[in-house]
């Protein structure tokens, strides 16, 4: 539902919604799905969809019927599977007409520096916060309006604007924070992926905080200009009104290079690199990150042993926020990789870790599969959900399944029948997409993980982790 919200939230406020192609999409993702929708997928990908019936067909035919499926009957439980594969990939398909609104929009995403941690806040300036997932139309707009009228304007727990302009403060689990620099004078929030705990924090910092569905509504009254000038003059008021208030920001801070994509990126050298045994596979970071794991730990130590195995890391959405704040996104930083990977990167132009939050995950490995000339499950790629906590990562890891890419999920998937369930889940994935979902509620260090990971993914021995305390309870998957 995630997804289907977001792209009729970008459809409602696009200007590039008057086209047929998009407008015929939109229509059919609430309606029965029109397959142009799909169209940058392989066919063999899609071909292996429709045998198995889990083609996305549109809310009505998909949503509305495995809801009821969940409610009772007698679905066996590998049908209840196949259902669950078909409504995750509606919500792909919405995510890929999403990106396609956002080229009608804003044209061809490219590579740009954004700052990013909480020391891009400026305390002497009337600050605001956009904060969750909502139009990048009306972040757009709010943007401009702020920079000319000399507010400072940042994001939180959304897709980040690839303008440059707008820093990211930082990842979902501590969005709290900035609020308690006390810098922040006015948060305009939606509803995805926005913590509850906001409201009442903003209280205590006597923070205005705004709905996006407020502002909307006064958008669509006033045509638009109006309301987001009025919400900058909030901001300036606020500030004013907060006085009292010690203004203490962190100095640190980082310069992420994001936007990547399959459109942009070098893909015949990647191609070239896997073939050649310079780059020995590639690990995509995903998903929101999890308050049960110590914050951003998991990710950094994994991307670190993968990167010093010669594994080609790339990050998508909140997890490339996370590894920004370590340097991993800054081009020219510090960070230790492979002899053989640190050379591909250098012809490719890029950081250690490759955000491709542009466009995602799937347009990039449709875009790795044409460079390859061969199906996704043959190409050595792992999406690894590091530090997951939303439905929408179990969508995307279902999802990132279903195209054939081997796909590791921490800390536990949210299925019922515990890890009998998992285990079934797994083996069933395999038959059907020569790709498997690897889920385990064992207590295992990133190290391990990680360890566990390169070998299956090179066919090489990983790092070494027998000094590790954890390792003689766990062992490897």
């Amino acid at each position: 539902m995630a997804f289907l919200d977001q792209v009729n939230d970008f459809a409602r406020t696009s200007t590039a919604f008057n086209t047929e192609t998009l407008k015929l999409g939109v229509a059919s993702l609430f309606g029965s799905l029109d397959s142009s929708v799909l169209s940058g997928i392989p066919s063999s990908i899609t071909g292996a969809w429709i045998a198995a019936g889990i083609m996305p067909e549109g809310i009505a035919k998909d949503l509305i019927k495995a809801s009821q499926k969940l409610e009772g009957g007698i679905t066996p439980f590998e049908e209840t599977i196949l259902w669950a594969f078909k409504c995750a990939l509606l919500g792909c398909a919405a995510s890929m007409l999403k990106a396609e609104f956002k080229k009608a929009e804003f044209g061809e995403v490219k590579p740009v520096d954004i700052t990013t941690n909480i020391g891009a806040i400026d305390p002497n300036v009337p600050n605001l916060v956009l904060y969750g997932e909502f139009s990048p139309v009306l972040k757009a707009k709010i943007a401009e309006a702020g920079i000319k009228a000399g507010i400072g304007v940042y994001g939180i727990a959304g897709d980040p604007l690839l303008c440059g302009t707008v820093p990211v403060l930082t990842n979902h689990a501590s969005q709290e924070v900035p609020v308690m620099t006390g810098a922040i004078d006015l948060i305009l929030a939606g509803d995805q992926f926005v913590n509850p705990s906001i409201l009442s924090l903003a209280g205590r910092y006597n923070v205005p905080v705004v709905s996006t569905q407020t502002l909307n509504k006064c958008c669509s009254s006033s045509g638009g200009g109006d309301c987001v000038d009025s919400l900058i003059q909030k901001v300036k008021d606020s500030k004013q009104v907060r006085g009292a208030f010690v203004r203490e920001v962190p100095s640190v801070k980082n310069t992420a290079a994001m936007g990547y994509s399959g459109a942009n990126l070098n893909m015949k050298a990647i191609a070239d690199g896997l073939s050649s045994g310079n780059i020995k596979g590639i690990v995509i970071f995903a998903g929101n990150d999890n308050v049960k794991l110590s914050q951003d730990t998991e990710l950094t130590i994994m991307a670190q042993i993968f990167l010093d195995s010669g594994i080609l890391c790339l990050s998508e959405g909140d997890a490339s926020i996370a590894l920004s704040k370590y340097g991993y996104l800054t081009k020219g930083y510090n960070v230790s990789c492979a002899d053989s990977l640190k050379k591909i990167n250098e012809v490719l132009g890029v950081p250690a870790v490759v955000d491709i939050t542009g466009y995602g995950m799937m347009e990039f490995l449709c875009a790795l599969s044409a460079a390859c000339g061969k199906g996704i499950k043959d190409i050595p790629v792992t999406a690894v959900f590091a530090e997951a906590s939303r439905n929408v990562d179990v969508v995307k890891a279902v999802s990132a399944v279903a195209f054939g890419v081997n796909t590791y999920f921490w800390p536990a998937l949210p299925v019922g029948g515990g890890q009998k369930v998992v285990e079934a889940l797994k083996s069933y994935c395999s038959k059907l997409f020569g790709a498997s979902l690897y889920v385990t509620g064992r207590s295992m260090t990133a190290r391990v993980k990680a360890a566990n990971i390169v070998t299956a993914l090179t066919g090489e021995k990983g790092p070494d982790v027998s000094g590790n305390p954890w390792y003689g309870k766990t062992g490897a998957f």
